[in-house]
């Protein structure tokens, strides 16, 4: 009995660590220009902010490149305005971000990625002007288009929570994206 269960937690194991290391790529630097993946995207979706105060539209776009397999870098600006009787907030957000990129060959898992975005936003509230730092945790992902339509194009989606450092509203945003990959 004692064999038979170390045979099935050594094959458990084995299991789970082959599964991780192809959802994990390996680091390594660029040896192909085709993998920087240079990439032009703009994102649209709902800003739901905590509290009473109604969510908005969040229009962003973000430009990136991957300097070493699996992470990419890149700028975003983002924009969201609340109109609510209670808040009025004007956010006008510019960050840089860093991704880590899953691979393997699970479907969805394979274009996925998570990551942090971290910059200045621009916050207009009632007359209250000020500048504030933003943190985003992201998680997300870009799936190709490229068997249907024949060009280097995603459609994905994003989940992010904004924090920010002035007293003003964090925000839990939810986008579909589009991205243009060199």
């Amino acid at each position: 009995m004692i064999k038979l269960s170390y045979l099935v937690l050594t094959v458990l194991f084995f299991s789970i660590q082959a599964m991780a290391s192809s959802l994990i790529p390996e680091v390594r630097a660029i040896q192909d220009k085709r993998f920087y993946k240079p990439h032009v995207g703009v994102k649209i979706g709902i800003s739901e902010p905590e509290g009473r105060t109604n969510a908005s539209t969040q229009f962003s776009a973000n430009i990136g490149y991957q300097p070493v397999i699996p992470f990419s870098i890149g700028l975003e600006g983002r924009y969201v305005k609340f109109d609510n009787s209670s808040n009025n907030l004007e956010r006008t957000s510019v960050l840089t971000y860093g991704n880590y990129n899953f691979g393997g060959d699970t479907p969805i898992i394979k274009h996925s990625y998570i990551g942090l975005s971290a910059g200045l936003a621009w916050e207009k509230e009632d007359n209250r002007d000020g500048l504030a730092f933003i943190t985003s945790p992201t998680i997300g992902f870009d799936h190709p288009l490229g068997k249907f339509i024949g060009e280097p194009i995603t459609l994905g989606a994003s989940l992010s929570y904004n924090l920010s450092s002035r007293s003003t509203l964090d925000t839990l945003n939810i986008s579909g994206a589009i991205k243009y990959w060199y």
